[in-house]
């Protein structure tokens, strides 16, 4: 867009000593690497005033195009997104360590005086050290509530415990401080591949682990970030991650790390990876399942097979049936655990270490209210079935979700075309089926007990929707 040239022109001005921009130039099919410095004012004469010119400080000679994928690892400079090729911006970088930022990053001076203990942090085994963000952009909405409270939860208590004791973080974007002096000579910061390189960010930590060093942590310093605001932004970044985890699953890094890994770590890498995503695949499709067995078993009157087979004494406690238990009374708690209950508790202990038991209550109660519920079952639909669709399929690519405020409502054809095969039609089947089972069942107002949990799940995925038009329960707008 001009307007954000136009912005990053008036911010070179105004900074000329702190700002450069990287950039490859393409002459007569020749590529260069070129750091762009401060604009100084020229005399020009003939023509009255003055005139501001660009000055190139540094031009690079390369032996090709360096654009070999989607193009955003490669072509990405100093206060570009996520990392930095080493093909292109990173050798204008002076110094050892090196910082990579975002667009949507922010920085506080108190953090800034920081710096030198973080920087204390490497020795060296170290290559990357990270630490947490504050999400200013919590306040935005409830949805943008919820996509901030899962980055907090990730980015403090998470990180923290995937570097110690599991040893498996991995490099997930900024602000993690890299040392350029070991990654230039082992593959640079990112990689860049057609279809692969998706998520280019977790390679460099791959590269990184895969090579003997460690990744650090540092809780005592943070920074801010803004995060997706709206609906569809999230729903994006949930795609993209997702098909950018299917991919990496068919990559030589995450099969070396296989092959090479401890039994420790490699679980542990499984399980905070690929097996997340596998996990999530196998919840939905459990679903489906389970509620078309139990259809399938009330149509053919097999539901209560133990209880005439027990009116004569062919069935009992010796054939494995505990008949204390309550069939039903097991498929509830089954379902509590599974959709997602548990996940809560990470949130809660963050929050009460560090605001307070009461402010971490409140806010889990108020997104219980809002309806966080639907929200992140539509986001479990969507990691699964784009991440299943890539192992499969394949195509998946780089989708821009920007970080904007949703300030104008979506077409309901557009809302229809983009969720229909991934969420609308998958839920009014479990609608059919569950219809189908009611009709056909006999044990009563236990139906409910067994079913109530497939019943959130398919209106999660038809009425997950609305939240891109209005949040009905957000009482600050």
């Amino acid at each position: 867009d001009a307007w954000k040239g136009d912005a990053i022109d008036m911010l070179r001005r105004e900074f000329p000593d702190n700002l450069r921009v990287a950039y490859i130039d393409e002459k007569e099919k020749k590529f260069f690497s070129v750091c762009m410095g401060e604009c100084r004012e020229k005399k020009n004469a003939g023509v009255k005033g003055k005139e501001k010119k660009d000055e190139v400080m540094y031009k690079v000679k390369l032996p090709g195009n360096p654009i070999i994928g989607e193009g955003k690892p490669e072509n990405q400079g100093l206060g570009g997104e996520g990392e930095l090729s080493q093909n292109h911006a990173v050798i204008f970088a002076h110094g050892q360590f090196l910082q990579v930022l975002d667009m949507n990053q922010d920085a506080y001076f108190s953090e800034c005086l920081k710096t030198r203990n973080l920087l204390g942090v490497f020795d060296d085994s170290t290559a990357i050290v990270g630490f947490p963000e504050h999400i200013f952009s919590e306040s935005s909405g409830a949805v943008g509530g919820f996509a901030a409270a899962t980055e907090m939860v990730f980015g403090t208590l998470v990180q923290r415990f995937l570097t110690d004791p599991l040893r498996v973080r991995f490099h997930y974007g900024h602000p993690d401080v890299f040392d350029k002096l070991w990654v230039m000579p082992r593959g640079g910061l990112s990689k860049a591949a057609k279809k692969i390189h998706i998520s280019e960010d977790i390679f460099g930590g791959f590269n990184v682990i895969g090579r003997g060093a460690n990744i650090g942590y540092a809780s005592f310093v943070h920074c801010g970030k803004g995060r997706d605001m709206a609906f569809r932004q999230i729903n994006g970044f949930e795609t993209k991650i997702s098909q950018g985890n299917g991919l990496q699953c068919t990559s030589r890094d995450v099969n070396r790390l296989g092959n090479k890994l401890d039994i420790f770590r490699l679980m542990s890498f499984y399980h905070s990876g690929p097996g997340q995503y596998v996990n999530t695949l196998l919840m939905t499709a459990a679903v489906y399942v389970f509620v078309l067995a139990q259809a399938v078993l009330a149509i053919s009157d097999s539901e209560m097979y133990c209880e005439e087979q027990r009116k004569w004494g062919k069935c009992g406690d010796s054939d494995g049936f505990d008949s204390s238990v309550s069939t039903t009374a097991i498929y509830s708690a089954e379902w509590m655990m599974q959709l997602g209950f548990v996940t809560m508790f990470p949130q809660i202990f963050e929050l009460s270490v560090t605001q307070g038991v009461g402010v971490a209550l409140k806010q889990v109660f108020q997104q219980f209210l809002s309806g966080s519920w639907f929200f992140f079952i539509f986001a479990m639909r969507t990691k699964a079935y784009y991440f299943n669709r890539e192992l499969v399929l394949g195509g998946g690519g780089y989708i821009a979700t920007g970080r904007g405020f949703q300030l104008e409502h979506t077409h309901f054809v557009e809302l229809y075309t983009s969720y229909a095969r991934s969420h609308i039609y998958f839920g009014i089947e479990l609608i059919f089926l569950l219809l189908l089972y009611l009709v056909h069942t006999d044990i009563g107002g236990a139906y409910w007990v067994v079913s109530w949990a497939v019943w959130l799940f398919a209106i999660s995925f038809i009425i997950g929707l609305p939240k891109e038009q209005f949040d009905l329960l957000d009482m600050k707008k």
